[in-house]
C-alpha cells in the first residue's frame, strides 16, 4: 500500500469514526428541520395511516423535544401547551425520494416497525432517528469516496488530488449536516457520482458507459432535491462528448452552447417554480414587483446569512461562528481564488472541460438559491448551495496550489491537511457543543 493509498484510507476511516460519533453527541432533532425529515419517512402524506395515527405520531415527537431541551437549545421559549401537530403553519411539503430511501432504511434496519405506527412512543422515534442519521454519515461516505477518486483524477502529483478531500472533511457545516436527518446528504452523493464519472467522458471518450450514468444522475438529481437541477444542467453537456470528441471545433462550439442551453433552462426552471409557490400562496407579484418591494439592505443581510450558513452555524441556524472566522474566511477565499490560474497551470491535468464545469457548478448552485429564496424574502441557508461544494472545494484547492511553491514536499501537504482537520474539531469542541449544553 502506497502513502497516498494509506492516507486516503486513513481519511474514510476518520470520516466515519467522526461522523458515528456525531449522531450520538448531536442531541436528537438538533439537526435543522430533523422532526418533518424524520415525519415525511414514518408518515408520508398518502400513506395508509389515519389521521389520527398521524397526529398521535407527531404529539408524541413534539413530547420527545420537549424532553430532550429542544426549545431551550434552539434558543424559543417552550410553548404552554404544547402544539398538537408541527404542520399547523403550512402545508406538509411534498415526500421527495430522500424521505422513501429514509424511510426503507428505516423499516430494513428494524428502527421503525408497523407496530411503532400504531403507537409510536419517543424511544422508537428516537431510535429512528440515530438510525437515520447513520444513513446519513454512509451517504457522506460514499460521497467522500468517489470524491477522492475524482480528485486523484484530475490532480498532478503522489497525494496533490487528497488536498480537496481533506477540505470536504474539514468543512464544519458538512460535517454537522452529514451527522443529521438532511436531504443535501443524498445530493451530495450524487454530485460526488457524477464528478467521478465526468473524467470518463471527458478525458477518455471512448467510455460510453459513464455517458449513461451521468444522464441516470442527471434525471434523478432534481427528484431528490430542487437544487439538483443544477447537475442536470451541468452534466447532460459532458454527455455529449464521448460522440463528438472526434472533431474538437464542433466540440467546443456544442459544450458552451449546450452548458449556456444548460444554465438558462436551470434558471428559467427554478423560476417558473418560485413563481407557481408564489401563485399557490395568493401572491402574484412578479419579479420586478418583488425587487422594487425589497427593503434596504435586503441582499446584503441575504448574502451575508448564506456566506455564514455556508461555513458554519449549526443547530437550527442559533450557533454561528466567531464574527472574526468568517471576515477571515472572506478574506483567504477571495486571495485563493484569485490565485486559482496559477494553480491551474501547475497542478491541474482535468482540461478546461472539467474545470469549466466546476466553475458552472458553483455558478448555479448561488444562483438556484437566490432564485428560489432570495427573490421570496426568505433568507436560504448555505446548505442549500452544497450542490456545488465539492466542485467549490477544487476551486480552493487550485488556490492553495498556485499560493504554494511549484515543487512542495508530501509532508508539508499532509501538515496542512492534518491543520485543516484540526481546527474543524476545534470548532466542532469550542463553537458547535458549547451551543449543545443547557
Amino acid at each position: 500500500m502506497n502513502t497516498r493509498t494509506a492516507l486516503a484510507f486513513l481519511l474514510v476511516m476518520y470520516h466515519l469514526i467522526r461522523g458515528v460519533w456525531l449522531i450520538y453527541a448531536i442531541p436528537p432533532w438538533q439537526g435543522p428541520d430533523e422532526p418533518m425529515h424524520l415525519l415525511l419517512a414514518v408518515s408520508p402524506p398518502g400513506s395508509d395511516q389515519t389521521e389520527k395515527q398521524r397526529i398521535g405520531t407527531e404529539r408524541t415527537l413534539i413530547h420527545s423535544m420537549t424532553n430532550n431541551k429542544f426549545w431551550a437549545l434552539t434558543g424559543q421559549i417552550e410553548p404552554d401547551p404544547l402544539p398538537i401537530i408541527l404542520r399547523t403553519s403550512r402545508p406538509s411539503p411534498p415526500s421527495t425520494m430522500y424521505h422513501r430511501i429514509l424511510g426503507l432504511w428505516l423499516r430494513m434496519a428494524g428502527s421503525w416497525r408497523d407496530t411503532d405506527t400504531d403507537s409510536p412512543t419517543e424511544q422508537s422515534l428516537e431510535r429512528a432517528l440515530l438510525t437515520g442519521r447513520f444513513l446519513s454519515v454512509l451517504l457522506g461516505l460514499g460521497a467522500l469516496i468517489l470524491f477522492i477518486l475524482f480528485s486523484r483524477r484530475v490532480f498532478t502529483g503522489s497525494i496533490a488530488g487528497l488536498l480537496p478531500p481533506f477540505l470536504l472533511i474539514g468543512h464544519p457545516q458538512l460535517a454537522f449536516i452529514g451527522s443529521c436527518l438532511n436531504s443535501d446528504n443524498l445530493l451530495l452523493l450524487l454530485t460526488a457520482m457524477g464528478l467521478a464519472c465526468v473524467p470518463f467522458c471527458a478525458l477518455q471518450p471512448r467510455h460510453r458507459w459513464a455517458a449513461g450514468v451521468l444522464v441516470a444522475i442527471a434525471i434523478t438529481a432534481p427528484i431528490a432535491k430542487r437544487a439538483g437541477l443544477v447537475l442536470t444542467a451541468t452534466l447532460i453537456p459532458v454527455t455529449l462528448i464521448p460522440w463528438i470528441h472526434t472533431r474538437r471545433r464542433i466540440l467546443w462550439g456544442g459544450i458552451i452552447v449546450a452548458v449556456l442551453m444548460g444554465a438558462v433552462f436551470a434558471a428559467l426552471w427554478t423560476f417558473g417554480m418560485v413563481r407557481s409557490m408564489a401563485k399557490d400562496i395568493g401572491e402574484t407579484i412578479g419579479i420586478s414587483g418583488w425587487i422594487g418591494e425589497a427593503p434596504v439592505g435586503w441582499w446584503g443581510h441575504f448574502f451575508s446569512h448564506l456566506w455564514e450558513t455556508f461555513w458554519g452555524n449549526f443547530g437550527w441556524v442559533q450557533c454561528p461562528l466567531y464574527p472574526w472566522i468568517y471576515r477571515g474566511l472572506a478574506i483567504v477565499f477571495a486571495g485563493l481564488i484569485f490565485m486559482t490560474p496559477i494553480g491551474f497551470s501547475r497542478r491541474w491535468r482535468g482540461g478546461r472541460i472539467i474545470l469549466s464545469l466546476l466553475v458552472s457548478q458553483v455558478i448555479l448552485a448561488i444562483l438556484q438559491v437566490i432564485l428560489a429564496l432570495g427573490f421570496r424574502f426568505e433568507l436560504g441557508q448555505g446548505r442549500h448551495a452544497f450542490v456545488g461544494l465539492p466542485s467549490l472545494l477544487v476551486l480552493i484547492a487550485l488556490g492553495i496550489y498556485g499560493v504554494l511553491p511549484r515543487r512542495v514536499p508530501d509532508w508539508a501537504l499532509i501538515i496542512l491537511g492534518t491543520s485543516i482537520l484540526i481546527c474543524s474539531e476545534m470548532v466542532t469542541w469550542f463553537v458547535m457543543f458549547p451551543c449543545f449544553v443547557r
